[in-house]
């Protein structure tokens, strides 16, 4: 099965890059490749996200080019512009291939949420890198996580503000289309309430939002101490242009 591949052949590599420590002995090539898929956005809006992480990848590969078999790591690069539409069909392409023995996903939570069933239906490996909804990895035995999931970094960012800051009342921004920014929000200001601060407002903003200027307007009048943003940098950019 390509799961126990991708343990055998992908996680040794991972672990000694993350360690690094130096080889006891010299690994010679055997000439042979692994193809690993790699999905993210390297066109579009969040273009500059997807290139960096293939740069670091790729930089990290010609540190330690070879694996523990004394094969190479191949990375068969597909461009989904961080839509969900076309994560499915690019993880769809690749996983159907019999020489690909995992995929790396750099995209967003609701691109990988997309992406479930037919990770469960090809039964291949897949490590999502930047996706941090925890339905993600929920129910699922194929699909792991790098970061922390938006459950821990919702309550500590909500307990940093109340025991750290010592802010009392905060306004919450987030879009309802995104599942990382609504789930992100959601347990924010939970922990926020329940650590005695308060929400002043929460803004659900849209692509059919009104203008933003009006909206920081109607919030300042409730003199939150802090806004909390988790929204793509476009929206933070104009929030904090309002203020």
């Amino acid at each position: 099965m390509k799961i126990f591949r991708l343990k055998i052949l992908l996680l040794p590599w991972l672990l000694v890059l993350a360690s690094g420590c130096e080889q006891d002995r010299e690994i010679k090539p055997t000439g042979m490749q692994i193809p690993i898929g790699v999905v993210g956005p390297f066109s579009g809006e969040n273009r500059s996200k997807g290139e960096a992480v293939l740069n670091g990848i790729r930089t990290a590969s010609r540190f330690q080019p070879l694996l523990a078999n004394s094969s190479g790591i191949r990375f068969v690069v597909r461009d989904d512009q961080d839509e969900p539409r076309r994560t499915i069909q690019a993880v769809t392409e690749l996983a159907s291939r019999q020489d690909i023995a995992a995929i790396l996903v750099f995209s967003g939570s609701d691109a990988v949420l997309a992406i479930k069933p037919v990770v469960e239906q090809y039964r291949i490996p897949v490590l999502a890198i930047a996706a941090t909804n925890p339905e993600v990895t929920k129910n699922s035995r194929f699909i792991s996580r790098v970061h922390f999931n938006d459950q821990f970094q919702g309550t500590v960012a909500a307990l940093f503000v109340r025991d750290e800051l010592l802010i009392d009342s905060v306004a919450v921004f987030s879009n309802p289309d995104s599942a990382y920014s609504t789930y992100l929000a959601g347990e924010f200001i939970r922990t926020c309430e329940k650590a005695g601060g308060t929400i002043t407002d929460h803004i659900r903003v849209t692509t059919e939002s009104p203008e933003i200027s009006r909206i920081v307007e109607r919030v300042a009048r409730h003199r939150p101490e802090l806004l909390y943003l988790p929204l793509k940098a476009s929206k933070v950019l104009a929030i904090v242009t309002a203020v």
